[in-house]
């Protein structure tokens, strides 16, 4: 009568051997996922000021339409072109995406205060 192989070795070697496969295994390459990151901001949304004239109302949703369309590279969203250009971080993104070249500065990623807005609004300026 035939035994079944062992699937443990001498004690002595420490090492567990396995039966041979009767097939060779096959690895399976799963296709890279793709990640969508979206980066919306922490207030509630934009209502448009009615006593604004309608030209400038026009042109905050057509700008900010347009900023979305070359956001969406880093799968940021913006709400308001005024209100989210305003702390610098956006518009640092902005001018990396339309420039093609990485910023090289620092910058308060989340800034808190008016005085850091201030400053990453800046450096983005200078950045352009």
């Amino acid at each position: 009568a035939k035994s079944a192989p062992s699937m443990v070795s001498s004690a002595s070697s420490g090492s567990i051997a396995s039966p041979a496969p009767s097939q060779p295994i096959k690895e399976i390459a799963e296709p890279p996922k793709k990640v969508e990151v979206q980066i919306q901001l922490e207030y509630p949304p934009y209502t448009e000021d009615p006593t604004a004239p309608e030209w400038e109302r026009l042109q905050r949703r057509i700008y900010t339409r347009w900023i979305n369309q070359k956001l969406a590279k880093r799968g940021i969203i913006i709400r308001d072109v005024v209100r989210d250009l305003s702390d610098g971080v956006v518009l640092i993104n902005l001018m990396e995406i339309l420039s093609e070249t990485t910023y090289s500065g620092k910058y308060e990623k989340r800034p808190k205060m008016r005085p850091q807005m201030m400053v990453n609004a800046n450096s983005a300026l200078e950045f352009a």
